[in-house]
C-alpha cells in the first residue's frame, strides 16, 4: 500500500526541497586545478604541482602564471614527467616575483606550524609583505584571515579589499570569497550582480563552490534571470566534483523535473550520494521517497530511518514526517528501523540502503 501525507504535509515537504537551494559557501573549498597544484606545491611534490599550474595556466589563471615562473627560476623540476602538458607562459620573470613567494613560504610555515612553532601574528606580517610585491596567494590568505579571524579581528572591508587584488590576479578561490561577500553585503555593496560575475570567473577555472553558487543564483534568479536549464548545468559541474549541496539541490530538479526530465531513479540516486555525506536535507528526501515508493521499491522503514537521521540534525519536516510515517507501521517496523538508524549512524551512513 502506498504511504501517503495528507496535503498539508506535502506542502511542507516540497516547500523544504525549494528552500533547501539556498545556501551559498564563503569559505574556500580546494576544488580545480590551481588549488590541486597550491596542495601538491606544499608537499613538495613538485611535477604534479607543475602540471596542475600548467592546466590552469592554460585557461588564464595568472597566478598559476606567476608560480610557474618562479618555479622555472628555482629549477624544481629538471625534466618534464610523460603526464606533462607542453604549455608555455609569458609572464617575466624578476626578482620582485621570486620574494613574494618566498615570504608566502615563510607565511605559510608559521601559519601551519609546519617545522616551526605556529603563529599567526606572525604568518599574518610575512603574508602582508608578500601581498605587497604582488602575491596573489599571500592576498588571498590575507583575505581569508581577515574574514575568518584567524589571529587577527575580523575586517570584511579589509578581506574585501585583499580578495580584489587576488581575484584581478585570477585566484578563483578569491573570486569564489569575493562574491560571498558582494552576496551578503560584507565589507562591500550587497550586489548580486557582481556576486555573480565574480562565481562566474570561479567557476570558469573548476572551482566546485562557485559552480555550486551559480546554480543557486541561477534556479532562484538572483542577479540574472532564473534559468533552471543553466543552473541545472552548473550542479552538474559542481557534482562532477563531489560537492555535495550540489548533489542533494540536483536531485530535486530531477525529483520536480526542473531544467531537466523528471527522473526519480537520478533523483534518488543523487539524494543517496548526499545523504551519505551527511547532509540532512538529502535524507530528508530521501525518506520522502521511500515513502512514496519514487525511485525505488516503496519501504517505510527505511523511510523512518532516513527521517529519523535527518530528525536528529533538527530537521523540523523530518521530524514530523518520522512521527506521521510511524503512525503507518507496526512497532516491529518502528524498531527495525530505529535500530537500523543507530546502524548507519555508526557507520558514519556509509552502507546504509
Amino acid at each position: 500500500m502506498k504511504f501517503s501525507l495528507s496535503s498539508h504535509s506535502k506542502m511542507k515537504i516540497f516547500i523544504d526541497l525549494v528552500t533547501a537551494l539556498f545556501l551559498l559557501c564563503a569559505a574556500a573549498v580546494w576544488a580545480g586545478d590551481f588549488e590541486n597544484g597550491q596542495v601538491a606545491y606544499q608537499k613538495g611534490d613538485y611535477s604534479a604541482a607543475r602540471f596542475n599550474f600548467e592546466r590552469a595556466a592554460a585557461n588564464g589563471n595568472i597566478s598559476a602564471q606567476f608560480i610557474l615562473n618562479v618555479m622555472s627560476l628555482h629549477k624544481t623540476r629538471p625534466t618534464r614527467g610523460p603526464h606533462e602538458s607542453p604549455v608555455s607562459t609569458a609572464v617575466s620573470i624578476d626578482k620582485e616575483d621570486v620574494e613574494a613567494l618566498d615570504l608566502y613560504n615563510q607565511g605559510m610555515a608559521y601559519d601551519k606550524g609546519q617545522g616551526i612553532a605556529q603563529s599567526y601574528a606572525e604568518a599574518f606580517h610575512l603574508y602582508q609583505k608578500s601581498a605587497a610585491k604582488g602575491s596573489p596567494l599571500a592576498q588571498f590568505r590575507l583575505g581569508e584571515m581577515l574574514q575568518k579571524g584567524d589571529g587577527v579581528p575580523i575586517n570584511f572591508v579589509e578581506a574585501a579589499r585583499n580578495y580584489l587584488l587576488a581575484a584581478k590576479q585570477g585566484h578563483p578561490s578569491a573570486q569564489l570569497n569575493l562574491g560571498a561577500l558582494h552576496n551578503n553585503g560584507w565589507g562591500v555593496i550587497q550586489d548580486f550582480i557582481a556576486a555573480h560575475r565574480y562565481f562566474k570567473l570561479s567557476a570558469a577555472q573548476g572551482n566546485a563552490s562557485a559552480q555550486y553558487n551559480l546554480g543557486v543564483f541561477y534556479s532562484k534568479g538572483i542577479g540574472v534571470a532564473r534559468d533552471n536549464v543553466e543552473a541545472s548545468r552548473y550542479y552538474k559541474l559542481a557534482v562532477e566534483q563531489g560537492n555535495t549541496l550540489a548533489k542533494q539541490n540536483l536531485g530535486v530538479m530531477y525529483t520536480n523535473g526542473e531544467g531537466v526530465g523528471q527522473d526519480y531513479v537520478e533523483a534518488v540516486r543523487l539524494f543517496k550520494l548526499a545523504a551519505a555525506q551527511g547532509n540532512s536535507n538529502a535524507q530528508h528526501n530521501l525518506a520522502l521517497m521511500y515513502a512514496q515508493g519514487k525511485g525505488m521499491e516503496q519501504s517505510l522503514v527505511k523511510a523512518h530511518m532516513w527521517w529519523n537521521l535527518a530528525a536528529a540534525t533538527g530537521n523540523k519536516s523530518a521530524l514530523k514526517n518520522r512521527g506521521l510515517i510511524a503512525e503507518k507501521m507496526t512497532p516491529f517496523q518502528v524498531k527495525q528501523a530505529q535500530g537500523m538508524a543507530r546502524d548507519c549512524l555508526a557507520q558514519k551512513f556509509q552502507g546504509c540502503n
